[in-house]
């Protein structure tokens, strides 16, 4: 057998090039390239054909399971284990020698972990993990935009650019944050109508006059309160046990807001006992810009009276407050 005949078979001229079938291989050997169907590699390793693969087999492996590059009509198709032969396989991705992210066998994506979190049959799944934090950033032209952010006990939704937070179901936005604050419904932009404030809490309810006060104290005084936008629902219930000196209207103070001008408000009294004088009736107004509500009652006739003489040292109101505040 003749080895230097053969080999001269492959020398395409006298500049080293290799050569076989024309074009089946080629290497230029003056750009040290290596083309596979074509005779004018551009790169390291040109490959050309209609639908130029590569495909790598583990001759080792049960069913000698079979794996793809394709760049068939310029698309890339990468193939794991084409032919089904073995479970559980997957494409994985290294960097500086440790793997970033897996597709694996269910099509699930997983990034910094090579486990999937809350894993279900027919689930689409993207588990993004990071050692202590976690974050998806969406910029517009090389700009921070929003980002979604978990900490080891937080998780944060944020835009930081000056617009809304929004919420949609059913193809219709159902709720926004607007970016002043607040929360409108149902595609609604106006601030004016947006839902900015939440709170419960406690306060102390006073019964004394809208004058000088002195000497006076209370066997117990409590309050509930919720504000919800503007208005604020004020439950109480207080109890005197001395009196003391008072002057001016009857009123239950020490709200913890102040109403608006624009709105008075008012109350109901559930129960009182223990007056000063005979009444049929007992309810609450409103005062505009102040944090207290009067107490009026009607003893005789119909018309409603704002008296001092309504309270003694061991007076009991229980009552609920609904007043527009700022």
């Amino acid at each position: 057998m003749t080895r230097a005949r053969d080999l001269a078979a492959f020398v395409s001229n006298a500049d080293g090039d290799i050569k076989f079938d024309t074009d089946t291989l080629f290497i230029d050997s003056s750009t040290n390239r290596v083309g596979l169907g074509t005779n004018a590699p551009s790169v390291q390793l040109d490959i050309e054909s209609t639908a130029p693969t590569i495909r790598l087999t583990d001759s080792d492996a049960s069913g000698t399971p079979e794996s793809e590059v394709s760049g068939a009509g310029g698309d890339i198709t990468i193939k794991a284990d084409r032919d089904n032969e073995k479970a559980s396989s997957l494409i994985g991705f290294e960097v500086d020698g440790t793997e970033r992210m897996r597709i694996n066998s269910s099509g699930e994506v997983n990034i910094g972990t090579t486990s999937t979190l809350l894993s279900a049959a027919n689930r689409a799944n993207i588990t993004l993990n990071g050692t202590s934090e976690g974050i998806i950033n969406l910029g517009i032209n090389g700009s921070q935009g929003g980002y979604l952010y978990q900490t080891a006990t937080d998780l944060a939704v944020w835009n930081t650019k000056n617009g809304p937070l929004r919420f949609a179901a059913n193809n219709a936005e159902v709720a926004r944050f607007l970016s002043g604050g607040g929360l409108t419904f149902n595609g609604d932009t106006a601030a004016a109508n947006a839902l900015d404030d939440y709170e419960e809490g406690t306060w102390t309810p006073v019964l004394r006059g809208t004058g000088s006060v002195s000497g006076q104290s209370y066997g117990s005084a409590v309050g509930t309160y919720t504000k919800v936008g503007r208005t604020l629902v004020a439950s109480f219930t207080v109890t005197l046990s001395a009196k003391g000196t008072m002057s001016g209207d009857c009123i239950v103070a020490g709200l913890p807001f102040t109403s608006i001008s624009a709105s008075t408000g008012g109350g109901s009294v559930g129960f009182i006992t223990n007056t000063g004088v005979t009444i049929t009736d007992v309810t609450m107004n409103g005062a505009t810009g102040h944090a207290f509500v009067y107490l009026q009652y009607i003893n005789q006739g119909t018309t409603y009276v704002n008296n001092l003489n309504l309270l003694t040292n061991t007076t009991r109101v229980d009552g609920v407050i609904t007043v527009q505040v700022a």
